[in-house]
């Protein structure tokens, strides 16, 4: 009786009621202002705020995101003339697509680094920014890795850089099918 005594404490919410060392949790006990109760509520709170901060960094990057693509289908929407048809044309006008759509995914990629880095997850900026471009671009060298509360991050941030360049080569597409649709297409022969 002794020793199974000695593997008991007191419940320092109700003294009359024993515990064992890895107490049972009763559907109203989270209530109670308990040292494990209250673990669990920061533990709940701190859940809930990471993934407030995930559902907020996807926004802004989607936010981004539609900002460059707005600016990319402006310019191709004021041009009211045809497709460029030559080679060296056509060329130049996929590397201009192109740079744009790369810095519009360092813009996104700056977002999640510059959290990083302002949170403290990672030791530096330098860390911070490869850390995010590596997983941003799912590469996932896996030689960094966030805190375990900002784990979550990583696998989102992966899972929104699949998402965003699969609108970028969606544009980019649509902008070949219109250069060669235009090229391809039976000319009228008006006198």
């Amino acid at each position: 009786m002794a020793a199974a005594a000695a593997g008991r404490k007191r419940n320092p919410a109700d003294p009359s009621r024993d515990t064992t060392t890895t107490p049972q949790l009763e559907f109203f006990d989270i209530l109670k202002p308990t040292t494990t109760t209250t673990a669990w509520r920061r533990a709940i709170l701190t859940v809930l705020s990471i993934i407030f901060i995930t559902a907020t960094l996807v926004a802004l990057t989607v936010a981004v995101h539609a900002a460059g693509f707005a600016l990319v289908l402006r310019s191709f929407m004021k041009s009211q003339a045809a497709p460029p048809t030559q080679p060296w044309p056509i060329a130049w006008l996929l590397v201009r697509v192109t740079w744009w759509l790369i810095l519009m995914h360092v813009m996104e990629i700056t977002v999640w680094a510059l959290f990083y880095w302002w949170k403290g997850c990672l030791p530096d900026a330098e860390a911070a920014f490869y850390f995010s471009g590596v997983t941003y671009t799912t590469i996932g060298y896996g030689d960094l890795v966030l805190a375990k509360p900002w784990r979550i991050l990583g696998p989102v941030e992966g899972l929104t850089g699949i998402l965003m360049c699969g609108l970028s080569a969606g544009l980019f597409f649509a902008l070949v099918t219109r250069i060669y649709s235009s090229r391809l297409s039976p000319k009228s022969n008006t006198p």
